[in-house]
């Protein structure tokens, strides 16, 4: 905890990022850890890796991934228009297990770009299958 405070005053870092004084005292002074659903949370005001907080190890940093796709895929107006919903169901379920695979965790927004990019890559090759599958998710890892 101290890592992510700095120099700045404990409780007001802890206003700054949205954190619930009574629970951030318990965390801070009193030494005691919060659930993990807490540290989800936190972790996501913070913009942190949720594993991270809650062991430890690893990269601090929430992962950034991208996928280089045609332009017109990053029109988020366009893309929307264009997914279907079995489609986009495909690409959450495939981003969940991707980040359950690697135990990496994304902050909301950025985790619906993932979904809406992987959502337009299933449009593009409708007919992956499991190992182009896999291959993407490699591929993912190591972005």
């Amino acid at each position: 905890m101290n890592t992510l405070i700095g120099d700045e005053r404990p409780y007001s870092w802890a206003v700054r990022h949205d954190i619930p004084k009574g629970s951030f005292q318990s965390a801070y002074e009193r030494k005691a850890k919060p659930l993990d659903k807490t540290l989800d949370k936190w972790a996501e005001l913070i913009g942190v890796n949720a594993h991270w907080l809650k062991t430890g190890q690893g990269n601090p940093q929430v992962p950034t991934i991208t996928l280089d796709l045609p332009p017109e895929y990053n029109d988020h107006q366009q893309a929307i228009q264009n997914i279907s919903m079995g489609r986009l169901m495909e690409a959450l379920i495939f981003v969940d297990e991707f980040l359950e695979e690697t135990n990496r965790t994304m902050t909301a927004e950025h985790k619906a770009e993932l979904v809406i990019k992987v959502c337009h890559l299933l449009a593009i090759m409708p007919e992956l299958d499991d190992d182009q599958k896999q291959a993407l998710k490699d591929t993912l890892k190591i972005a």
